[in-house]
């Protein structure tokens, strides 16, 4: 009985470490590059089940020695994974979010030292999903070395650019007062393009009452 009764656990731990060898991360286009990935809420349930489902193991009566050992082991594996897909989400939205913003030379000209510490980012998330792109594997991108402090960093980096970013927006607003009525993405959108005038003119009523265009 007792016997049995490891022999199933150690293959119900087989299966779930299986499954996760063939779970693919999956995809999205941005600007026309696979440089996103897609399926979160998929993901993240997929490891929760294998993270309940090892930790139930781990209560059973029947779980000992080099076995346990083993289970214990996958859980932190899974564990990891999970706070990994955590921070690259956190550097997804963000690096979306200021990935135009940086790709105007105005902006990277008036703040070169986040523009460097963006630039640093860009690259360990184009390479990143360019390394996901050539081997879709979860367990394969778990196991690249200091991923996720990699991952870590650039979240800490990011953090940082937005706190200039928003310090720069503060001064621009009260350089000229109007510009309170604006929201940080359309005042982004006219300081990152002071070359075309024009760009003003989207957003003038938001800044004057009942003017449209000048």
């Amino acid at each position: 009985m007792r016997a049995e009764k490891k022999w199933q656990l150690a293959q119900k731990l087989k299966t779930m470490r299986d499954e996760m060898k063939v779970f693919e991360l999956s995809q999205g286009e941005y600007k026309g590059l696979m440089l996103k990935i897609v399926g979160f809420d998929d993901i993240n349930a997929k490891l929760d089940d294998q993270i309940v489902g090892t930790q139930a193991m781990l209560g059973s009566s029947f779980m000992k020695g080099r076995l346990k050992n083993e289970t214990k082991t996958w859980e932190q594996k899974l564990n990891f994974m999970s706070e990994l897909m955590e921070e690259i989400l956190k550097v997804q939205r963000t690096w979306m979010y200021l990935e135009p913003i940086f790709g105007s030379g105005d902006i990277m000209q008036t703040m070169p030292l986040e523009g460097k510490m963006f630039n640093s980012v860009d690259a360990l998330w184009r390479n990143t999903m360019k390394g996901i792109e050539d081997e879709k594997c979860i367990m394969d991108l778990a196991e690249k070395e200091n991923i996720k402090v990699q991952f870590e960093k650039a979240n800490d980096d990011l953090d940082k650019i937005q706190k200039s970013l928003s310090d720069y927006l503060e001064q621009k607003r009260l350089v000229f007062a109007r510009f309170f009525f604006l929201a940080n993405e359309d005042l982004l959108q006219i300081l990152a393009q002071t070359k075309n005038p024009h760009m003003v003119q989207a957003h003038m009523d938001k800044c004057f009452e009942g003017i449209q265009k000048v």
